[in-house]
């Protein structure tokens, strides 16, 4: 028997009053939900263009050999835009700048900062050897070894035994130095390319 148009619309009245609030209750998240993510997609691409114009201006900074704006610069990516890559970049300058003028703490607070917040691997990987080279300088060459047991990226691996072996020879483990260096040795792609290192074994 065919229904009639007033039952077919008292059958649409109580579907919507059984489910319509779920219904819309879904649309509204969905819409939220797409809303969200598109003005978080802005807000991140926002905060990254400025992040790159306050790197550009470090730079310039590098350039002019004004190291005064170079740190202002640096500090302010790393204060406030501690997730992007600049701020990790920004990170290795300033621990150069600092080793250069013989800072070594602040150095080393910098590296660390980079191994913290990175999401780059090998920015990680390289933050870790040179934090650990700064470590043994300032005589803590048991924290550089604890530094560099996590390896981020093994294509650094000759360079993270090299750092290994020179942790060790200042702590005085010479055997255990010399084996470090050889694996670095026979890890490295291009060992003509490593004179340091051929010094290095030279010594045993």
């Amino acid at each position: 028997m065919p229904v009639s148009d007033k039952e077919q619309i008292e059958i649409v009245k109580s579907w919507w009053k059984e489910y319509g609030y779920y219904i819309l209750f879904s649309i509204v998240v969905f819409m939220s939900a797409n809303f969200g993510w598109r003005y978080w997609q802005q807000y991140s691409h926002s905060r990254l263009e400025s992040a790159s114009v306050i790197y550009t201006q470090m730079l310039t900074a590098i350039e002019r050999q004004k190291k005064e704006e170079l740190k202002l610069f640096g500090e302010k990516l790393i204060k406030n835009y501690s997730s992007s890559p600049y701020a990790s970049l920004a990170a290795f300058i300033l621990a150069k700048d600092a080793v250069v003028s013989g800072n070594l703490k602040i150095a080393e607070d910098k590296l660390r900062f980079a191994i913290k917040n990175s999401s780059s691997k090998t920015l990680r990987q390289l933050a870790r050897i040179r934090a650990a080279r700064v470590l043994i300088a300032l005589g803590k060459s048991h924290e550089a070894l604890d530094l560099l047991t996590p390896v981020d990226d093994k294509g650094y691996d000759a360079e993270v035994s090299e750092a290994f072996g020179d942790a060790l020879l200042a702590l005085g483990k010479v055997d255990e130095a010399e084996k470090a260096y050889r694996k670095a040795q026979h890890l490295s792609v291009d060992r003509a390319q490593s004179p340091l290192l051929k010094m290095k074994l030279q010594q045993f």
